[in-house]
């Protein structure tokens, strides 16, 4: 089976089309705001919007609350409409430039449109 990159995405933009994003590869990024290593169950935040995180793939890492983390995973939708994000890799990302990668960001995402376009 091959892996699916994960396309990278705000957790806002995740949450605002659900259903849509079962079974999606995403790499996603949030201040961590809590852990609980038992449950391997990590809930991370960014811009008001938050999402579960599965670390039950990711080998034991000293999560610290508060770092800026990011995410590779897949996404799951529960029947009740909870999404979860089941990571299979992490980072901290603390020295990053949140600024300077929204733009970026914004930048890609323009190429990548203009590229799409190109190719239909």
């Amino acid at each position: 089976a091959t892996m699916k990159h994960g396309k990278i995405l705000y957790i806002h933009e995740i949450k605002n089309d659900k259903q849509a994003m079962d079974g999606e590869s995403v790499r996603v990024f949030g201040r961590l705001i809590d852990y609980n290593p038992r449950e391997n169950i990590a809930l991370i935040e960014y811009k008001s919007s938050d999402l579960i995180v599965d670390t039950s793939l990711l080998e034991p890492i000293p999560f610290k609350e508060g770092s800026l983390m990011q995410f590779i995973g897949e996404l799951s939708v529960s029947e009740e409409g909870v999404i979860k994000l089941r990571a299979r890799v992490v980072r901290r990302i603390d020295g990053l430039d949140l600024s300077l990668y929204e733009q970026t960001l914004d930048i890609r995402r323009k190429f990548e449109a203009k590229l799409e376009g190109n190719f239909r």
